[in-house]
C-alpha cells in the first residue's frame, strides 16, 4: 500500500501538477510572520485563543477567541508582518452582555491582508486609524443596526485583489484603538472612526489593543474556514508567557531563536 502511494506521488510530481502549497495543506502552513508591532514595546497578551475569565464573564456564550490580543496604548503603530495585498473596512453589531448592557461587538476598523504565497489572510482589528496611503478603506454596509464589510471582505479573493494594494513587511498599516467595542455611544464607520478615548469608553476590560487573526476563507469569501493561532498555542493568555522571547508557531525566528518583529 505504501509503495502504491509513493508511486502515485512520484507520478503527480513528474506530471508537473505538484505544488508546495499542496504539501503545506497537508502539513499546515510554515512560519512566515513577524510580530506586527515594534520590538522596543513592552508587550503582553491579554487574550489568547481562549478568552480569559474576565471577558467570558461579559459574554459567556462566546468562549473561543480564535485570535490573540496585544494590549497597547491608543495610537500605537501597527506594521505588516509579511508581504501581501491589503484593504480596510469596518464591522460591528449589537449584543446584550451578561450585565444586560447593549454593547458593540465586532472587529471595528480593521485591516485584512491576503498573503498569496501562503494562501492565507491575516487581520488587524479595533484600530483607531488606517494608513490610507497604503491601505484602501471600503465603506461597509448598514444592515439593520449592524455594520457588515460585505463589499470589502465577504468576497472572493479575485475581487479582494482588485480592491487591495500591495504592502511589504514593515509597512505601517494602522494604529491601535478599540473601535467596534462600543459602550453606550454611536460609532459611525470612517477612517479614522470618530472616537474620543477620553470620553467614549469601551466595555472591554483591557481597553485599547490589537486583535490579530490568521485564517482562510471559503471560495466565495462568505465566511472564515481554517483558523490558525499565529503562535501555535491555542490556549488561555497564561500559556503565551514566553512568546516574545522564543519564536513558535507561524512566527519567524532570528538565528538565536527569538521571534522576529515587523519593526
Amino acid at each position: 500500500m505504501m509503495s502504491s502511494l509513493l508511486a502515485i506521488g512520484l507520478a503527480v510530481f513528474a506530471a508537473g501538477n505538484y505544488s508546495p502549497w499542496e504539501e503545506s495543506k497537508m502539513d499546515g502552513p510554515s512560519a512566515f510572520l513577524a510580530i506586527p508591532l515594534a520590538k522596543n514595546l513592552k508587550l503582553e497578551i491579554s487574550q489568547g485563543w481562549v478568552y480569559s475569565d474576565d471577558e467570558r464573564s461579559i459574554h459567556p456564550s462566546i468562549p473561543t477567541h480564535f485570535a490573540v490580543d496585544f494590549p497597547s496604548a491608543w495610537g500605537t503603530p501597527v506594521y505588516a508582518p509579511a508581504d501581501g495585498v491589503a484593504l480596510a473596512s469596518y464591522h460591528t453589531y449589537d449584543m446584550v452582555d451578561s450585565q444586560g448592557r447593549t454593547i458593540g461587538y465586532g472587529l471595528g476598523l480593521f485591516v485584512a491582508i491576503w498573503h498569496d504565497k501562503q494562501r492565507l489572510y491575516t487581520s488587524y482589528s479595533h484600530l483607531s486609524g488606517v494608513n490610507d496611503k497604503l491601505v484602501p478603506y471600503i465603506q461597509p454596509s448598514l444592515e439593520g443596526l449592524n455594520w457588515q464589510p460585505r463589499r470589502a471582505l465577504y468576497v472572493s479573493i479575485e475581487t479582494f485583489r482588485t480592491m487591495a494594494k500591495p504592502v511589504k513587511r514593515g509597512d505601517l498599516i494602522g494604529y491601535v484603538g478599540y473601535s467596534g467595542l462600543r459602550l453606550g455611544y454611536p460609532e459611525v464607520p470612517s477612517n479614522p472612526p470618530k472616537i474620543d478615548p477620553l470620553v467614549n469608553k469601551t466595555w472591554d476590560p483591557h481597553g485599547a489593543h490589537l486583535h490579530w487573526e490568521v485564517y482562510t476563507r471559503t471560495a466565495d469569501g462568505g465566511k472564515k474556514d481554517e483558523r490558525y493561532d499565529p503562535f501555535g498555542i491555542k490556549g488561555e493568555r497564561e500559556k503565551y508567557a514566553n512568546v516574545f522571547t522564543k519564536a513558535q508557531g507561524l512566527i519567524l525566528a532570528n538565528p538565536d531563536g527569538s521571534p522576529q518583529f515587523a519593526k
